[in-house]
């Protein structure tokens, strides 16, 4: 039962327990009263689990000033069970709590329209914002109450560094409780942080009318982390992160001066930036490769090298920021702009010369103070500067004069010559299109068009497949078919429209290329790709994509492919995932069609030398010749094995198996996905994955080609793939080890009658047993081994 997962070296792979944060952070103490029917539970007279998995909150919250801050609460469990025993202290000298820790700072008004700012009394002439936790300051009540002296005098300036007392202004208050269980190396799973805030002139809890300063919700940033965890594990509220991450992170060091805009060494302080501050350092961190400046090095996080993978990047201020009655101050982003808000991304500016060092960029008017800055950069201005040009599903803003479009496919069916005739129509801006261009274009003011996709699976392997594979197409992709090729009639031919805006489509393709085979199964059309809204349509200057969610229906009577990830649980953490210059989007059912179990990358099939340097010296620095393409990588690009394999690309790499391919573009583009980092719960199947969709391998799985042609050939013929001749990955093998490519996983997968990830021949029988042990309700399911 210990071996569940339960502890994380990383301290980010726990979740939050459902009642985590209830009454943390209430008026008048923190919460209500428990009813005296409620017993006291002994926390150390708990089974080792018991405790670990305990879930707690906090009521009765009292904090009272008169020289060393003294605070009282009370902790409950998530059953509402007071609970005792939690005030244990380690056996070190000098003695210190095992489980609580606690600090305080003031919140000061900014001046100038500067931003209000946290400042923490945990401090000295030589140390930054700390936490208390001296076992000798802790009294357990015995009913689930404690009361927690200071050892720092916070009245007296002489023990805050000059920090002054100010009890008319707002407070926090915050308590950490999580740990190792002592004797063992057991973990609470659950960390609890107690934030009260309250004005210690009044004794009062702040209220809405009170000063305070909320930006962000712990809630945003688990949308892509799932779980906040920081500082092993047990820091996973932001309102515990700011009091900390302060300003005073200053102390005790020096500034780092860039020179050329380069910065050698350690980045405390990096040009007159205190990296650690909260907001400095979470923008610098999502700014990442972005940055104009390189050589950060934040206690070893290097910016430069960390991608973001949300769609519209870092101009979606509203991803973190968004006004609430939970964060009031939601929309300071764009309502009270500042020099370290704005800057800590804008980097290139330089506040106190106005240079601006960006090539071509334009010079700065020079501020000395953030009196002015929303003088320029108003509401209005900062909303239309981070507007969208996509209409995303987590977002609101988009750019003045844009037009939407969606699409809509009603109904396919198959001709008796086996053409698909499809019911579609497209809406702008809600309204039924009616084609009325020409040629290429038949959209007035917009150039280019969206097209169908035609997708199928075919008997393969002694099977009927559960996956398209497009037996018979070059590299196994579907059919594509524009809608300007059928209003030609070059492809098939279109209807006029309904009176709904219905048009029906009757598609053929080149010399018949897009019909579906006549004992074709799982046959469904796609539409994809997107109109190009013309300069001057709508008053928009400059000509400008207009990116579609993608829509695709199985023909009628037919089996409907199985639906394994939810594309709003990608949206998550991509906001709205783009796929091949955003022809392909959001909808992964759509992804699948091309990313099928014959697909590899096609890197190989390039055969010239790499005319791009930087991609040259890419392979070059990987050990790959950059002039001979047969010892270029290649690698499955079965949608399964390469999601796997890009979302586990640095765990992948710390393995010694990194997720490498070229494909043929612009005469080879290198793809190494060993720096990606997951930002959720990497075990968490169910980041991804529609639930009861991830124990084992359905019946009729293909087998994932891995390499075509076998390995190190130089001619290459993905035209007709499967070949006997092929590297590939047998269907249950591939999930596991896309993600463990470590050596033991693959003896062990080979062990089993699976392969390592450089695949197998083809026509190497193949016997695999993982379903044996791995599959649902089985000794090590994949569902019970990847619990969070």
């Amino acid at each position: 039962m210990l071996k569940r997962n339960m502890i994380s070296t990383a301290g980010c792979l726990l979740l939050f327990a459902a009642s985590l944060f209830t009454g943390c952070s209430g008026g008048g103490g923190g919460g209500s009263t428990p009813a005296p029917s409620q017993p006291v539970v002994d926390a150390a007279t708990m089974s080792n689990e018991t405790l670990s998995a305990v879930s707690l909150r906090a009521t009765d919250i009292k904090v009272t000033i008169n020289s060393p801050p003294v605070v009282t609460f009370k902790l409950l469990t998530a059953a509402g069970n007071p609970i005792k025993g939690l005030g244990i202290a380690s056996t070190s000298t000098p003695t210190s709590l095992n489980y609580m820790r606690f600090t305080i700072a003031k919140l000061v008004p900014g001046t100038n329209n500067a931003p209000d700012q946290w400042v923490n009394y945990l401090v000295t002439a030589t140390s930054r914002p700390t936490t208390e936790n001296v076992a000798a300051g802790l009294v357990d009540n015995g009913d689930g109450s404690y009361t927690y002296t200071f050892a720092k005098n916070i009245t007296d300036p002489t023990q805050t560094n000059g920090v002054t007392y100010q009890p008319t202004l707002t407070h926090r208050l915050a308590i950490q409780i999580s740990g190792t269980i002592p004797g063992t190396a057991i973990t609470l799973a659950n960390p609890a942080n107690i934030i009260y805030d309250f004005i210690p002139a009044t004794g009062k809890a702040v209220s809405a009318t009170d000063t305070q300063r909320e930006i962000t919700l712990t809630a945003k940033c688990n949308e892509c982390h799932e779980k906040l965890a920081i500082h092993d594990g047990g820091r996973v509220d932001t309102r515990y992160c700011v009091v900390c991450h302060t300003d005073q992170r200053k102390i005790g060091r020096t500034n780092s001066a860039s020179t050329g805009g380069v910065f050698t060494g350690t980045t405390y302080i990096a040009d007159g930036e205190v990296q650690g501050d909260f907001a400095i350092m979470v923008h610098k961190i999502h700014m990442g490769n972005r940055l104009t400046k390189t050589g950060y090095d934040y206690q070893g996080v290097k910016y430069n090298d960390i991608g973001y993978s949300m769609i519209d990047g870092q101009i979606n201020c509203l991803k973190c920021h968004v006004k609430s009655d939970a964060a009031p101050q939601g929309d300071n982003w764009k309502a009270k702009p500042s020099r370290a808000a704005c800057g800590s991304c804008h980097d290139n500016i330089n506040f106190v010369t106005g240079a601006n060092s960006k090539a071509g960029g334009a010079v700065h008017i020079i501020q000395t103070s953030d009196a002015n800055c929303s003088t320029c950069h108003t509401t209005a201005n900062i909303t239309e500067m981070h507007a969208s040009e996509n209409d995303t599903p987590n977002k609101t803003m988009l750019k003045a004069g844009l037009v939407n479009f969606t699409y809509e496919i009603k109904n396919v069916s198959v001709s008796t010559d086996n053409q698909p005739v499809v019911t579609f129509r497209i809406l702008k801006n809600g309204t039924p299109v009616t084609f009325d261009g020409s040629g290429s274009n038949p959209l007035v003011g917009f150039t280019g068009a969206p097209g169908f996709l035609v997708t199928y699976a075919l008997p393969q392997g002694g099977i009927t497949p559960i996956d398209y594979n497009n037996l018979g197409r070059s590299a196994a992709q579907p059919a594509t078919v524009g809608i300007d090729k059928l209003l030609d009639g070059t492809q098939g031919t279109l209807s006029a429209p309904d009176a709904s805006g219905y048009y029906t489509a009757t598609i053929n393709g080149a010399s018949n290329a897009a019909r579906f085979p006549a004992n074709a199964t799982l046959r469904a059309v796609g539409l994809q790709g997107y109109f190009t809204q013309a300069a001057g349509t709508n008053g928009i200057t400059t000509a400008t994509g207009r990116h579609t969610t993608s829509v695709i229906k199985a023909v009628t009577g037919d089996a409907v492919r199985r639906t394994v990830v939810d594309s709003a649980k990608c949206a998550k953490c991509h906001e709205f995932f783009e796929g091949h210059g955003g022809s392909r989007n959001y909808n992964m059912q759509i992804c699948v069609t091309c990313h099928n179990p014959n697909l590899t990358s096609s890197g190989r099939t390039v055969n010239a030398t790499l005319t791009s340097q930087a991609e040259k010296a890419k392979l070059a620095a990987a050990g790959y010749n950059p002039d001979d393409s047969s010892a270029w990588p290649e690698a499955s690009n079965n949608f399964k094995d390469m999601i796997h394999g890009i979302h586990a690309g640095s765990k992948r790499a710390a393995d010694g198996a990194p997720y490498r391919f070229v494909r043929n573009r612009n005469n080879g583009l290198y793809y190494d996905w060993s720096k990606v980092t997951f930002p959720g719960i990497l075990k968490n199947c169910e980041s991804c994955h529609v639930a009861g969709t991830y124990s084992g391998t359905p019946a009729n799985t293909l087998v994932s080609t891995n390499i075509t042609l076998g390995a190190g050939t130089v001619t290459q013929n993905r035209a007709s793939v499967p070949n006997t001749t092929d590297n590939i990955i047998p269907g249950f093998t591939s999930v596991c080890i896309s993600c463990h490519g470590s050596a033991n996983a693959g003896a062990h997968s080979v062990s089993m009658g699976g392969t390592t990830l450089a695949g197998q021949l083809r026509s190497v029988a193949n016997a695999e047993t993982c379903a044996a042990c791995h599959s649902a309700g089985k000794t090590v399911d994949a569902a019970t081994v990847h619990r969070r």
